[in-house]
């Protein structure tokens, strides 16, 4: 089963611990004026969005790696993945609900081990924001903050992380609480086909 797809979409979509629409209301009293009165300039309003997104983006990383970051975080907890919910549905019937808990956990831990790993990533594609950039993500829509992270880091969040998934697999035993899953699921479907 690849879990790739799971981790990394979640862990990218988690680029902030605030809002898109929040970055904003923070973002557009910085197009106000300054602190003397005066109106900032482009590269101050840049510099203070830049500021926004990098302490959002080191908070986020910081609460999605910690034990529990995914696992208890209803925003971003990886739940059993749909493609496979026949195997869940089968395996509690047959009284392996604790087996599919743990594999659930362990998939969650999983991504707090590899999570560790975005946020210099985040912080790169913040820092080289053009001010086209910055005024597009003030300017536009509601997401316009995650849509740009997610231009700008999916490919290198996927080569970083794709090594480290598979290490955090191995360590928070992904496979060994699929395996019987998998294999009881196998067993009760031979039994329902005959």
């Amino acid at each position: 089963m690849k879990f790739k797809s799971i981790t990394l979409s979640t862990i990218l979509l988690l680029s902030l611990s605030c809002t898109d629409q929040e970055l904003l209301r923070t973002a557009e009293g910085l197009l106000g004026t300054g602190a003397a009165g005066q109106t900032l300039t482009n590269d101050e309003v840049i510099a203070g969005l830049k500021e926004a997104l990098s302490i959002g983006t080191e908070n986020a990383a910081s609460l999605a790696s910690v034990n529990d970051g995914f696992n208890l975080n209803p925003k971003i907890h990886i739940p059993f993945p749909e493609d496979a919910i026949r195997v869940k549905n089968t395996v509690v019937d047959l009284g392996m609900g604790n087996q599919v808990d743990r594999f659930v956990e362990s998939l969650n831990r999983a991504a707090e081990q590899a999570s560790r790993e975005a946020a210099p990533i985040f912080l790169d594609a913040i820092l080289s924001m053009s001010i086209s950039d910055g005024f597009s993500i003030l300017k536009g829509q509601e997401n316009a903050a995650t849509d740009y992270l997610r231009e700008k880091t999916y490919d290198r969040l996927y080569d970083a992380f794709r090594p480290k998934v598979e290490t955090a697999v191995s360590n928070t035993k992904v496979g060994e609480n699929w395996t019987p899953l998998v294999n009881a699921y196998n067993t009760a479907s031979l039994f329902t086909r005959a």
